[in-house]
């Protein structure tokens, strides 16, 4: 419809109507964009021109109320309530582009519509038009950018919920005139095959099935699969076609996974709005659906220049858009009491994160959605742990605020790896803890950098962790055959039946690396401190808990459970089967693991 206009029935060049302030501008220079919110308890969230920035949070966070409250702030045409609004203060938009470039976007997006005494632009559902005079005053006027576009945002924004996105595969009605303006984006992929053919693309790529566009129903409206025969010209339609194409179920008729992710792209790619608003993208999505959405959301940022604002509960999404190859910004909203927080993190840090293979091919990404992360050493270290607060929260004077459903269990695969995770997960503002088995503590170089990846200070720890390391500075005696073979037992004992692996190789080169006094730590725990020795143990590791480093006070995890297994894969079950989990050292360290995530959320 650029450059043309509705004029009694029929289209006709819109350039002698327009002002000649409208003409001469390029539409590639148009852009509008959202440019930050102030919060009411004073941060400032900073969004994307181009690109998307994904809001994510535990539950109850404010995600969904966050973007309603920003198309609020835009579409608002009354005087400002501040008591209907419970996050955003404010918002500003960014730099104007010249009236030209609007109007040439104006000229290339919507349709200029003469009635009786009143012209303008329409566009969708706007079919009252919007006068030149008028987007001139409201594009010039200082009003516009302090807090709202007046007007302007019923052309320039949309915000697509998941209500709102099964409407948009239902269909339209036909138009009482070809010539009429569309009003729908059905009616805009009636008119314009190269928005047909990328409908269709999509669907293909994410669910694997063809669309084909229905003109001859009471509705136009989307069927899914293709007729066997060629559709032939509008004037001469054949009754072989229309049995081949009332035989493809209607898009409506689908599961609501493929009605939701078509009823967000319909109206994106239809009719491109500068702003998207998208409150819950991934919702009826399975998960490889989820990461080719946020691909897709992606690419349509980039390749037509629009800024998308989204709110999500899913890492899938997430995973999507960091490969989509677009700018993203993760802006992380916290609940504290009725004041919402945020922390932000911009692409530049979030592209260098997503480089570390522990957080892009582990669960970690889904600590945005939790209200604690804990890292633990490996996969049944996390299993375990789960079980054992799920039975702690079964008791009704427990004394904390949370749920099992706040925490996620983070494996590291492995005692180096937790400092690395934990820096990611902290750059995204989660609350982490760290729960490594005791002998964390005997490499000294090793747990200042879990402490300090934590957020402490190393001064603070420095006699604590010299007066516990005093036994072991002690001249080391020659180890004797007998020590060694004692070792290896330790190493193997349960496991004697079994083909001796890489894993069992594993146990005995750690039973052999530990040094003797090391080793009863390890076994013992707190315990295996001597004398003074285990006050300053003791101290060290209160100290530790209050920045989120909470040991095995028992050793290691395998020394809170007494099965006859003592490692491997089968050490899981055993110990789930004996209801390790349930007793008193592990009840314990759950409270500890609790205690510590007061300090650090």
């Amino acid at each position: 419809m650029a450059d043309m206009i509705h004029l009694g029935g029929q289209l006709v060049d819109a350039t002698p109507f327009l002002p000649e302030g409208y003409l001469g501008g390029d539409v590639n220079n148009f852009r509008i964009s959202l440019k930050s919110a102030q919060f009411f308890h004073g941060a400032t969230v900073d969004f994307l021109a181009k690109g998307v920035t994904a809001i994510v949070g535990a539950n109850n966070a404010g995600k969904s109320t966050l973007i309603r409250e920003l198309v609020s702030r835009l579409s608002s045409q009354v005087g400002r309530d501040q008591n209907q609004y419970k996050i955003v203060e404010s918002v500003s938009l960014g730099d104007q582009v010249a009236l030209a470039d609007l109007g040439a976007w104006f000229m290339a997006n919507a349709t200029f519509k003469v009635e009786a005494n009143q012209q303008g632009f329409v566009r969708g559902r706007r079919q009252h038009p919007f006068s030149m005079e008028a987007v001139a005053n409201l594009w010039q006027s200082k009003r516009l950018g302090q807090d709202r576009l007046w007007d302007l945002a019923s052309y320039l924004v949309h915000h697509s919920t998941p209500f709102d996105r099964m409407g948009h595969v239902g269909g339209a009605s036909a138009r009482s005139s070809f010539t009429d303006p569309p009003e729908q984006p059905m009616h805009y992929i009636e008119d314009n095959e190269v928005i047909r053919n990328e409908i269709d693309s999509y669907c293909r790529r994410v669910f694997g099935e063809c669309l084909t566009i229905d003109y001859l129903s009471g509705n136009i409206q989307f069927r899914v699969g293709r007729p066997n025969v060629s559709a032939p010209p509008v004037d001469g339609v054949t009754s072989e076609y229309r049995q081949e194409l009332g035989a493809l179920p209607l898009l409506q008729e689908q599961g609501d996974g493929m009605k939701s992710l078509l009823g967000l792209l319909i109206p994106l790619v239809a009719m491109p709005f500068p702003i998207v608003l998208v409150d819950e993208p991934e919702a009826f999505l399975h998960p490889p659906q989820a990461v080719a959405l946020g691909k897709i959301l992606g690419e349509l940022a980039e390749r037509k220049n629009m800024q998308i604002i989204l709110a999500t509960h899913d890492k899938n999404l997430l995973a999507g858009l960091m490969g989509s190859g677009a700018s993203v910004s993760v802006v992380r909203i916290e609940r504290r009491g009725a004041e919402a927080r945020a922390n932000q993190l911009k692409n530049d840090a979030l592209q260098e994160i997503w480089k570390n293979p522990s957080l892009k091919y582990s669960n970690a990404l889904d600590g945005l959605f939790h209200k604690l992360v804990v890292i633990a050493e490996a996969d049944p270290d996390c299993r375990f742990y789960a079980a054992a607060l799920e039975f702690f929260l079964k008791s009704p004077n427990h004394g904390f605020s949370i749920s099992e459903d706040d925490v996620l269990w983070v494996p590291a695969g492995g005692l180096g790896e937790m400092p690395k995770l934990a820096m990611a997960l902290r750059e995204l503002s989660v609350p982490v803890i760290m729960s490594p088995d005791m002998d964390v503590l005997s490499d000294s170089g090793r747990v200042k950098k879990f402490i300090t990846t934590l957020g402490g200070s190393w001064v603070d720890f420095q006699d604590l962790d010299k007066k516990l390391r005093e036994p072991f500075s002690a001249p080391k005696s020659p180890r004797t055959v007998d020590t060694v073979l004692t070792a290896i037992k330790a190493a193997l004992q349960g496991h004697e039946s079994e083909k001796y692996s890489a894993e069992h190789k594993k146990f005995v080169e750690e039973e052999l690396y530990v040094d003797s006094v090391w080793r009863e730590v390890k076994k013992y725990g707190i315990k295996g401190f001597p004398g003074e020795a285990r006050t300053a143990a003791i101290g060290f590791i209160e100290k530790a808990s209050r920045v989120g480093l909470v040991p095995v006070h028992a050793g290691e995890l395998e020394s809170l459970s007494d099965v006859a297994v003592s490692k491997g894969p089968e050490w899981l079950p055993a110990a789930l089967v004996a209801r390790s989990h349930e007793s008193a050292d592990v009840q314990t360290h759950v409270r500890n693991i609790l205690v510590s995530s007061q300090s650090v959320i």
